[in-house]
């Protein structure tokens, strides 16, 4: 993702196409740390329908990696300070501090979108992926020396479709935000809404692992996919490395067909723009030996 917090107001939902009573979107869900923001960029209805699912991610699959990495939230009296644990031995709770804490960061390795396999299918279900636990240790574990045979459990819940929806979400607006939406026929909004239920279509893992050294989360755009050759073709994606500052697995989200028009035009732009900086680049090295000389 781009060094910018923030783009040009959209002025109508992305979702349903509304203009009554927008709202701001954050293209990552600011429960997750996102701070990449789209103004007027959700009605309300639509922001409550994304809030349903982004919030239970928030609170079941990542709510003690967010005590413990201290994302923000919008309830902060609402928000634990610690985190419960339990002695198996005797079944007592044990309220630890984060620090004290093991957390489990869920990664979950998806197959690719059912669109791109060979052939092509429409899974109803998540078959095929992969759940990895990664532990993160506590950095003062002095209350488990208290544990009866200094064991604790956590209790962690995953909620893989709460998962995929947030991604079809975060592809959608990325794509709406840097391609614009009168530019590409959407795949996704209605998945999103609750109205269609093939999301295993459109979302899934990526072959290529997505990292930005520095950033929190990796997104990138695609049009087309080098790994799948014509099968990809005009087709508008977004690669997504969620926490991929952690080592998470990179998804990968069909948002929808870009227009054959704008793409042809998007592709010159670029062919012009490669020729342009490899010229530049030449005339930067003969400058460069011409000084030496």
């Amino acid at each position: 993702m781009q060094h910018r917090l923030s783009y040009p107001p959209v002025g109508r939902c992305i979702y349903c196409g509304g203009t009554s009573h927008l709202t701001l979107e954050h293209i990552v869900p600011y429960s997750l740390g996102g701070v990449v923001k789209l103004p007027q960029a959700s009605c309300r209805e639509c922001a409550t329908l994304t809030a349903i699912f982004e919030g239970r991610l928030a609170r079941t699959m990542f709510g003690n990696f967010r005590i413990r990495a201290n994302f923000p939230t919008r309830r902060r009296a609402a928000r634990p300070v610690r985190i419960k644990a339990t002695d198996p031995a005797t079944g007592e709770h044990v309220w630890l501090d984060p620090e004290e804490s093991i957390v489990v960061l869920p990664m979950v390795h998806f197959l690719p979108p059912g669109m791109l396999r060979d052939p092509p299918v429409e899974p109803e279900d998540w078959t095929g992926a992969t759940l990895e636990a990664k532990e993160i240790m506590p950095a003062r574990p002095v209350p488990w020396e208290k544990a009866t045979q200094n064991q604790l459990t956590f209790d962690q819940t995953f909620n893989v479709e709460c998962l995929a929806l947030t991604l079809a979400k975060i592809g959608h607006a990325y794509a709406a935000a840097e391609f614009g939406l009168d530019n590409f026929e959407p795949f996704l909004p209605a998945i999103i809404r609750g109205e269609r239920g093939c999301i295993h279509t459109y979302v899934g893992g990526d072959v290529e692992q997505l990292q930005d050294p520095g950033l929190l989360h990796s997104i990138r755009l695609r049009l087309g996919h080098p790994s799948y050759g014509s099968r990809a073709d005009f087709l508008l994606m977004v690669s997504i490395g969620l926490l991929s500052q952690f080592g998470s697995p990179t998804a990968l989200v069909i948002v929808g067909r870009a227009k054959e028009d704008w793409a042809w035009r998007e592709a010159e732009r670029h062919s012009e723009a490669s020729q342009a900086q490899r010229g530049s680049e030449r005339s930067g090295r003969a400058s460069g030996k011409d000084a030496a000389l």
